[in-house]
C-alpha cells in the first residue's frame, strides 16, 4: 500500500513511461491478465461465460486507453483562475528542486500581492516540456491549459569561469483580445523588452539570485498581463495589476541601483496604462453610479492625478467629485486649475465654472463667465449634452437651486438654439424668482432673454 501511495505522489516521474507507445501496446494485453486474474478470483462463487468476459476485457480496456490518454493531456488552470503556467526543462534533479522549491515557490508567491484575483501558477513537467521546440507548440500548450500567462525555456548548470553557474534561458507570451497589426508588433516588442529572457546565477548566491530572477519575471508578468488586459478591455484588471506593480518598484531601491532596462521600461510606460485605465474606470463608475461610486471615482483619479496633475479628464471629474460631496470651493479651485490648462478656446471647463458660481448664487458672475465660454469651442462634441444633464440632474437633488433654471435656458439659447426649450427655462425661472426676488439683475436679463427667444421662436 505505501508502494501505491509513493508512485502516486511521484506520477510526474514516470508521465514520460505511461504515456509512451509501449505503454499503450502493453494495454491490451495487462487488461486480458487483470480480467483473468479477476475471473479466477471468483469462479468458486459463479461460472463465468465468454460473453461476460468480453464485457469485463472491453470495459476495462476502455478504462486503460481513457487513462493513458488522459495522463497525455496536461493540467489545465481552474476556471475564474488567472493562470500563469511554467514549463521550464531541467537537466537534472538538482536543477528541478531549485527550479520548484526556489524559483517557483517565489513567483507564486510574490504574484498574489496587491491583487483581488486568484492567481494560478502552474508548473508543467519534463514530458510536456519536452514537447516544446517552436513557438507554435508552446502557443498548443498555452492553449490546451488555459494559461494567461505561458513561460517556457530550459534551466541548466554550466560552468564559467571555473565556478559553477544556474543558467536560466526563458521565454514568455500572454493572451489578449485581438488587436490590430500594429499594434500587435508594439506589444510584442515591449513585452520582449520588460520581460528578462537570459539569466546566469553563480551557484554559490544562488538563494539571492534565484530571489532576484524570481522577482524580475514577476514584474513582468504583471506588467505584460496588465497590458494585454487594458487591450482586451479588462481596464479595471489592468489598473490594479499595474498600481500594485508600481507600488512595488517604487519600494525596491536596489533595482533603481541597478538600472536594469526591463525595469526602466516599465518605470516609463505603467503612468501612461494607469492613466488611460484609470481615467476609463473613473469615467465608468461616474456613468453607472453604483453604491460608493464616489469613493470608487476618488481612488483612479488619486492615481491618475499623481502621474498628471495637468490631465484636464483628471481634474474635470475630480471637480465633479468635489460638487458631489458639496465640496464647492474645493471644486472651484480644481476647475480654475483647469481653466489654466485648457487653450483659451475650449470652453468646457469655464461652463463648470459658470454652474459652480451659479451654485453658489453668484448669477451674475455666472452670466459673465457663461457668455467668454460661449464665444470658445468645445473639444468633445458631447460636452454641452452632459452640461445641460448634469444642470438637470442637480435639480432633481437640490429643486430650490432654481437659478439652475437660468443656465439651462443660457445654455439652450446660445449653444443649442433651442428657442421653444430656452423660453421653457427662462419661465421657469422667472416664476421662482417671483416669489425668491433673489436674483433681480438676472431677472431683468432673463426677460430679455425670454423676448428674444419668443422672437426667434416665431421665426
Amino acid at each position: 500500500m505505501n508502494h501505491m501511495i509513493d508512485l502516486l505522489k511521484n506520477i510526474e516521474n514516470y508521465r514520460k513511461i505511461l504515456c509512451s507507445r509501449f505503454a499503450a501496446g502493453l494495454i491490451p494485453i495487462l487488461s486480458f491478465v487483470l480480467v483473468r486474474l479477476f475471473n479466477s478470483s471468483i469462479k468458486e462463487f459463479y461460472a463465468v461465460d465468454a460473453e461476460v468476459f468480453t464485457v469485463e476485457y472491453i470495459c476495462l480496456l476502455l478504462a486503460f486507453y481513457f487513462m493513458w490518454w488522459k495522463f497525455r493531456q496536461p493540467p489545465k488552470i481552474k476556471f475564474g483562475n488567472v493562470g500563469i503556467v511554467v514549463a521550464i526543462l531541467t537537466e537534472n534533479d538538482e536543477e528541478k528542486k531549485r527550479l520548484k522549491n526556489d524559483f517557483v515557490a517565489q513567483l507564486r508567491e510574490g504574484i498574489n500581492k496587491g491583487n483581488n484575483r486568484n492567481f494560478e501558477v502552474l508548473v508543467l513537467g519534463d514530458y510536456f516540456c519536452e514537447k516544446i521546440s517552436t513557438d507554435d507548440d508552446s502557443l498548443n500548450l498555452q492553449t490546451q491549459t488555459k494559461a494567461h500567462f505561458f513561460i517556457w525555456g530550459n534551466w541548466k548548470t554550466r560552468q564559467q569561469d571555473g565556478k559553477e553557474v544556474y543558467v536560466l534561458d526563458i521565454r514568455a507570451r500572454v493572451t489578449h483580445a485581438p488587436v490590430d497589426e500594429v499594434r500587435g508588433k508594439e506589444f510584442s516588442m515591449e513585452m520582449a523588452s520588460v520581460f528578462p529572457q537570459k539569466f546566469r546565477i553563480l551557484k554559490s548566491t544562488e538563494i539571492e539570485g534565484i530571489g532576484f530572477t524570481a522577482d524580475l519575471v514577476k514584474y513582468a508578468v504583471k506588467h505584460c498581463l496588465g497590458v494585454a488586459s487594458f487591450l482586451s478591455g479588462d481596464f479595471e484588471f489592468s489598473f490594479e495589476l499595474h498600481n500594485s506593480l508600481w507600488s512595488e518598484l517604487t519600494k525596491l531601491n536596489d533595482l533603481k541601483k541597478i538600472n536594469l532596462s526591463c525595469v526602466n521600461m516599465m518605470n516609463g510606460r505603467l503612468p501612461l496604462y494607469l492613466n488611460d485605465a484609470g481615467l476609463i474606470m473613473a469615467n465608468f463608475y461616474y456613468k453607472v453610479k453604483s453604491e460608493n461610486y464616489l469613493e470608487e471615482i476618488k481612488k483612479y483619479l488619486d492615481v491618475v492625478y499623481l502621474f498628471y496633475p495637468k490631465s484636464t479628464g483628471a481634474l474635470n471629474l475630480l471637480a465633479i467629485y468635489h460638487f458631489k460631496k458639496r465640496e464647492i470651493e474645493s471644486a472651484i479651485k480644481i476647475i480654475k486649475e483647469s481653466m489654466r490648462v485648457m487653450d483659451s478656446y475650449d470652453c468646457s471647463a469655464r461652463l463648470s465654472f459658470a454652474f459652480l458660481k451659479a451654485y453658489q448664487g453668484d448669477l451674475e458672475e455666472a452670466h459673465k463667465s457663461y457668455k467668454r465660454a460661449f464665444e470658445g469651442h468645445t473639444r468633445d462634441p458631447r460636452v454641452v449634452a452632459q452640461v445641460e444633464e448634469f444642470i438637470e440632474e442637480t435639480l432633481l437633488e437640490e429643486p430650490d437651486k432654481y437659478q439652475l433654471f437660468y443656465c439651462l435656458g443660457m445654455v439652450n439659447f446660445y449653444v443649442k438654439e433651442d428657442w421653444a426649450l430656452s423660453m421653457e427655462n427662462f419661465e421657469k425661472f422667472l416664476s421662482k424668482e417671483a416669489i425668491g426676488n433673489i436674483f433681480p439683475v438676472s431677472k431683468k436679463f432673463a426677460e430679455e432673454y425670454l423676448a428674444r427667444a419668443k422672437e426667434k421662436y416665431k421665426v
